[in-house]
């Protein structure tokens, strides 16, 4: 499988705007923050990343389907795609969500931001 090729800021920030005409179709945007604040988490977690880190495993990781098919399968997996899942997890943290919506593709993200809340010891509620 051939690399896909990151998104620049302007595509990310355009397809934000795509999900929050979606999102802000059921949530208040004056209740909820928006996608675009993500840039301000990710400088939080760079500052925790040693204590966040040390909550995380490989083994965690290769329970997702896709890392394990490639890892069975001898294709690589990057550095930056294991750290993904805790990014976006700290996410939860510094939001401190209560309710999350995602699609199945981010399930496993959404789940490894809950197990965070758990061990930096924030209250969470599974729904």
């Amino acid at each position: 499988m051939l690399p896909v090729r990151p998104l620049t800021r302007d595509e990310v920030i355009d397809n934000a705007k795509t999900y929050e005409e979606q999102i802000f179709k059921i949530l208040d945007p004056l209740k909820h923050w928006s996608c675009l604040i993500q840039a301000g988490m990710n400088a939080m977690f760079i500052s925790r990343f040693d204590s966040i880190g040390s909550k995380a495993t490989v083994a965690r990781m290769l329970e997702r389907d896709d890392f394990s098919k490639r890892f069975k399968g001898g294709q690589p997996i990057a550095i930056h795609e294991f750290l993904y899942p805790l990014i976006q997890g700290y996410d939860s943290v510094a939001m401190k969500a209560d309710v999350e919506l995602g699609g199945t593709d981010q399930k496993f993200n959404l789940l490894v931001g809950r197990q965070l809340q758990k061990f930096l010891g924030r209250s969470h509620r599974l729904l």
